[in-house]
């Protein structure tokens, strides 16, 4: 709520975009827009399911996706830190993920040949990836494929040493593409 107002006070025509706002009540938002499956395996809230919330609470939100519109995914492309993309034979994997299994089939999709050795470090999504021990695991001649969100969190590790790094990147767009941007345009103008 307070990164919300100092945004607010220091740039008061600015767009903030926020994820994981929608269930914050307090916090007033102009425009609410929901990423939900349609049919999800499991629609139960915590502990039970994945929701924090009741989905029929989505009735609050001014878009749920998909519906009107939908959500398209280019294949993942992996990256070095320094934004070159790369094309691994064999790759490790470390991620702090809430649904690992996603990335892990979307990575296995553009990239088949795959971590054979099968090294993989799946640890519970917002995990500070701070463990003193944890890149002893992975064989140093193997690249650690990353999410953009974790390599923010290890790059700053002291002992990265010789170690590649490869980021995951993946866009993601709204289609029709035209439609949305006028319906989000005019939203963001009321």
């Amino acid at each position: 709520m307070l990164a919300a107002e100092l945004v607010h006070q220091s740039f008061p025509n600015a767009v903030l975009l926020m994820d994981d706002g929608f269930q914050h009540l307090p916090l007033k938002k102009q425009l609410s827009i929901v990423l939900d499956d349609a049919n999800p395996i499991n629609a139960h809230c915590l502990p039970a399911g994945p929701y924090r919330e009741p989905r029929s609470n989505r009735s609050r939100a001014d878009l749920v996706l998909p519906d009107r519109f939908s959500v398209c995914r280019n294949p993942i492309r992996l990256v070095s830190p320094d934004g070159q993309t790369q094309t691994p034979m064999n790759y490790s994997v470390l991620c702090a993920l809430g649904q690992p299994q996603r990335f892990l089939d979307e990575l296995n999709s553009a990239y088949p040949s795959g971590d054979p050795l099968g090294i993989r470090t799946l640890l519970p999504d917002h995990d500070p990836l701070t463990g003193g021990t944890l890149l002893e695991r992975f064989p140093k001649e193997l690249p650690i494929v990353v999410t953009a969100k974790d390599w923010v969190k290890l790059r700053n590790r002291k002992d990265l040493g010789q170690r590649q790094f490869l980021i995951a990147l993946q866009q993601v767009r709204v289609e029709p593409e035209v439609e949305f941007k006028a319906w989000l345009g005019q939203r963001l103008d009321e």
